[in-house]
């Protein structure tokens, strides 16, 4: 049966810690433009973008355009556009345009970002990170010039018929880099997602293994991967776990992409939630043989954004302080993991797959 990732659009750092990609927006000349691909006909109404200085004194231009054929950048013909006045909000912006236009499914556009006039201070946003796995947009243009390495950019889309029509990739690593994880160890002995793969999907799978980004750290501790019935949130005996040791060396720069399997997964049921974690072997040791990276700020309404449109999928954070503990559920985050799932059983009545789950099908 087919293999798919949960869920297939989330990017994991690799090679290294991301660098946040930002610009200050000092002048009127100086503008962001983010390439995309319409992934479907989209009758856009919202745009949402994230900000790490306000600015003030001065007026924003937020637009879609078409883009030059010629020189790849935007044409200045706007299928939307609308304006926010300084200060923005340090965080996620989410700004409505006055009427809905329609992007085309297959065909290029770009978010573009400019002062209308120079501001008092100048607002920066952030656009993009480097140092993952995916870079889904072509390209970014920063005041006419494309940029040269490819990043992974930081936006999305709404359309007007609201809901779960979420288009793009809301992810943001907040603060500073060496902070966006979680120290596994007797603090945090198990961190973890509670997911639910849809009833469009499957009926039945098994979840083989998890895949994330995490800083490997060489103890004598071991790290435990497990699967779980959510249970309301409360304690319950693991559905599968798998203990791997710690042969790594320590070195909290060089993020790895790691992958572990289950030795024998169990069969579970689509539209059930569960969760899915990874743990210290030693829950009563300073030791940590593992950190795991994650997004801090998704906002968990642009959530379906990573899943194709896809309504009745859970995919919320949790940890818990003791592994015999209650679960604690963490909003607007995500570890950077995803699950490695193999159908089992496809939807009564031989429904087709969603799309894109469809896209991290292999072979």
């Amino acid at each position: 049966m087919p293999k798919f990732d949960v869920p297939a659009r989330l990017p994991i750092e690799s090679g290294g810690q991301g660098a946040p990609q930002t610009q200050a927006l000092s002048t009127s000349a100086t503008y962001i433009g983010l390439g995309f691909c319409a992934e479907a006909t989209i009758d856009v109404k919202k745009v949402g973008f994230y900000a790490t200085a306000a600015g003030s004194g001065g007026t924003l231009n937020v637009t879609i355009e078409t883009i030059n054929g010629a020189n790849g950048l935007p044409s200045g013909t706007s299928i939307v556009s609308t304006t926010t006045t300084l200060p923005l909000t340090v965080g996620w912006n989410e700004l409505t345009f006055a009427t809905s236009g329609t992007l085309n499914a297959g065909t290029m556009y770009m978010i573009r970002l400019q002062m209308a006039a120079n501001p008092g201070t100048a607002p920066t946003i952030a656009y993009a990170i480097s140092n993952a796995d995916e870079s889904f947009v072509p390209y970014t243009v920063i005041t006419g010039t494309r940029g040269a390495n490819r990043v992974t950019e930081c936006f999305y889309i709404v359309d007007s018929a609201g809901g779960a029509k979420y288009y793009g990739w809301p992810f943001w690593l907040s603060s500073a880099q060496l902070t966006n994880s979680l120290v596994v160890n007797n603090t945090l002995p198990e961190v973890g997602m509670r997911f639910n793969v849809p009833t469009t999907v499957c009926s039945t799978y098994k979840v083989i293994g998890l895949k994330f980004a995490g800083d490997p750290v060489g103890t004598t501790t071991d790290i435990v991967i497990g699967l779980y019935n959510w249970n309301g949130g409360n304690n319950s005996t693991a559905l599968q776990t798998t203990t791997f040791s710690s042969y790594a060396t320590a070195d909290t720069t060089q993020t790895a992409i790691i992958e572990y399997y289950f030795d024998n997964p169990p069969t579970l049921t689509a539209g059930s939630d569960y969760i899915a974690s990874i743990a210290t072997s030693d829950a009563s040791s300073t030791a940590s043989p593992v950190t795991v990276r994650m997004f801090q700020d998704v906002p968990d309404a642009a959530k379906p954004a990573l899943f194709d449109q896809t309504a009745n999928y859970t995919w919320n954070r949790v940890s818990r302080t003791s592994t015999t503990g209650s679960w604690t559920t963490t909003a607007n985050q995500t570890l950077e993991m995803k699950l490695i799932c193999e159908i089992v059983s496809l939807p009564s009545g031989g429904g087709g797959y969603s799309a894109n789950f469809n896209q991290g099908f292999g072979q």
